[in-house]
């Protein structure tokens, strides 16, 4: 007969052991293949779309849709880290936000090296504006599910 303090620490070293194993199948994302996280919401058309693109040119695009996997062209991957590398990204603002607001603004957000750059329609930085443009035309040129 197995006592019940036996029977305490089997479960507890069973529990212990599961948890590392689910801890170690379960590990976070590599953050340092992370290039571009993009989301653009609003506008007339409602949009809700978040890209999100790695350094290995694999992407995932989310809309109302659904959600899908890409793998982008090395020329488009190209102009986008041209792009990037373009812009003082960590010199931006956190915000460039208008007086009012429209109905109708489309809002972005944009994440490059750890820092999250939020704009809206009508208060997009010049240097940001090309940037925007090339993530608006790999999102549209993305046949839908």
């Amino acid at each position: 007969m197995v006592s019940w303090r036996r029977c305490k620490w089997i479960a507890a070293t069973f529990i212990g052991l599961t948890v590392a194993g689910v801890m170690a199948g379960c590990s976070a994302p590599d953050s340092g293949s992370l290039l571009v996280e993009y989301h653009r919401q609003g506008g007339i058309a409602g949009f809700d779309d978040r890209l999100v693109i790695q350094s290995d040119r694999q992407a995932t695009l989310e809309q109302r849709s659904g959600k899908r996997s890409l793998d982008l062209d090395p020329e488009v991957v190209g102009r986008l880290l041209e792009q990037l590398e373009q812009i003082d990204f960590a010199a931006l603002e956190p915000e460039y936000l208008p007086q009012g607001t429209g109905a109708d603004f489309i809002e972005y957000e944009v994440t490059y090296k750890g820092h999250t750059v939020r704009t809206m329609d009508t208060a997009v930085p010049e240097t940001l504006q090309p940037l925007l443009a090339l993530l608006d035309e790999i999102i549209q040129s993305t046949p839908s599910s």
